[in-house]
């Protein structure tokens, strides 16, 4: 018999690697997955009660007690709880609306959950209606099977993440915080592998984000008659404005997360980590960029070393034959850990000057977790187990997530939404796109992944 605190921890390890989640589990996992994809959340409007309600619905049968809170008609939110021991909870959390779909440009519908040549397709396969498969499964797991967790597991399904949360974990966090008590999260967008030249593949983990500041560039102009040439156009000055800052990038930084994700990067490249080094210096960025060569790959870098202002929507005028006195533009703003909505507006004048009326429609703060925690830790040992000894590389999030709202209420979270994807697909052209999908093959290992990182946080005795 093995004696002691560290033979409790081992027998304790073996017994939960002796019970994996199980084939009935996961194909049931596959099952809400599917059921999740059906729901039309499009946001705009967003309209997830429905959905919401399927979810509670099916707590409901497990003997599960939520609480459903509505932001405004048809905007509802879910959060239920486990309640285990004194550790802090760990927070499962995902959003249930999807951006708007052109469903002439797919080859299925996109609010079938078809499968097919072993990919399920659906608007909000990986963004993110995956995870929130994955973490409705893990919960009805825990409550089946008796686990008496360590400390509470806490569900948090929420509306509008895709529309910057005003309605969703935002409102959450300012109106019902004390529901959302705990030390750890998983969320989004995370825990995909990456191959690297030479056939190694990594496991990225979000431990940090972008900001976002969506705002209004407005130009001001001399109004008339469109017969005659015009010398002092809204359009023309709203038109230079938008090519200044399409032509350049804003200024290069190499924040601290940014740093870590590239340091690791290049040792996980061995002989190749050269070209991420290179990108971390102004002088030798573009040539870094060339030798990467793959313009998807150069987009995620590029974002990951500037704050970024991108033209979205544009509006001038009403009639053809009428010059307007007022031109103006959306622009997507996103900036790095470190910087402020000011320091990133203020890059945007200097490229664009002073002749603007700037209006901030819509904004969030960027956000960045060390990793120096017991949850990390578990997760690089889970991911090592599953996926062949492969590394855990943490990576900054060019976009943005609900993660940044429960950061401040003192929450640690991680993106860790595991799935594997094959070496001819990249998971950045899926998020957002047309025929968004994911193999079902990927999904069944991320279910098992999370499931086996879950169960191990809430069993074992951390450090």
């Amino acid at each position: 018999m093995v004696a002691g605190r560290a033979g409790r921890q081992i027998q304790r390890e073996v017994d939960i690697m002796a019970e994996p989640f199980g084939n009935e589990s996961i194909a049931e996992a596959v099952g809400i997955f599917k059921s999740l994809l059906k729901f039309r959340t499009v946001n705009p409007p967003g309209d997830e009660r429905a959905c919401i309600g399927w979810i509670a619905a099916l707590l409901k049968k497990e003997g599960i007690k939520s609480t459903i809170l509505e932001s405004a008609p048809g905007r509802a939110n879910l959060v239920a709880r486990i309640k285990g021991g004194s550790e802090p909870a760990l927070i499962l959390t995902g959003h249930v609306d999807v951006v708007e779909v052109e469903e002439q440009f797919w080859s299925v519908s996109p609010f079938a959950a078809e499968e097919k040549d072993g990919w399920i397709y659906g608007r909000g396969a990986v963004d993110m209606k995956n995870h929130v498969a994955m973490c409705i499964a893990t919960f009805i797991g825990l409550k089946r099977r008796n686990i008496k967790p360590n400390r509470d597991v806490v569900l948090v399904c929420v509306a509008d993440e895709e529309a910057g949360s005003t309605y969703g974990m935002k409102w959450l966090v300012e109106n019902h915080g004390d529901l959302l008590e705990a030390g750890y999260g998983l969320n989004e967008f995370g825990g995909f592998n990456v191959h690297l030249p030479g056939g190694k593949q990594v496991y990225l983990v979000q431990t940090a984000e972008r900001g976002f500041c969506w705002f209004k560039i407005r130009a001001h102009g001399e109004p008339g008659h469109g017969s005659l040439v015009p010398f002092d156009s809204s359009v023309q000055k709203l038109t230079a404005a938008i090519q200044r800052l399409t032509s350049q990038y804003l200024p290069h930084h190499v924040v601290p997360e940014t740093a870590r994700y590239f340091d690791a990067l290049s040792h996980e490249m061995g002989p190749f980590g050269f070209v991420t080094k290179m990108l971390k210096w102004r002088l030798t960025e573009g040539l870094a960029l060339k030798m990467i060569g793959d313009e998807e790959k150069q987009r995620n870098f590029i974002s990951s070393l500037h704050n970024t202002a991108v033209p979205t929507v544009i509006r001038a005028g009403e009639k053809t034959n009428v010059v307007p006195a007022i031109a103006e533009c959306e622009i997507d703003g996103r900036y790095l850990p470190g910087f402020n909505e000011e320091q990133f507006l203020n890059e945007v004048h200097q490229v664009i000057g002073d002749d603007f009326d700037i209006e901030v429609m819509r904004s969030g703060p960027p956000s960045s977790n060390t990793t120096d925690t017991p949850l990390y830790r578990l997760i690089e040992n889970v991911v090592h187990e599953q996926a062949d000894g492969a590394t855990v590389i943490p990576w900054v999030l060019i976009g943005f997530s609900d993660s940044k709202w429960l950061e401040q209420l003192g929450v640690t979270v991680y993106g860790f939404s595991p799935v594997q994807f094959p070496p001819d697909v990249q998971f950045s052209k899926l998020p957002h796109g047309n025929d968004e999908r994911i193999p079902r093959a990927g999904f069944e290992w991320g279910m098992e992944t999370l499931w086996t990182t879950v169960t191990r946080f809430v069993e074992e005795d951390v450090e």
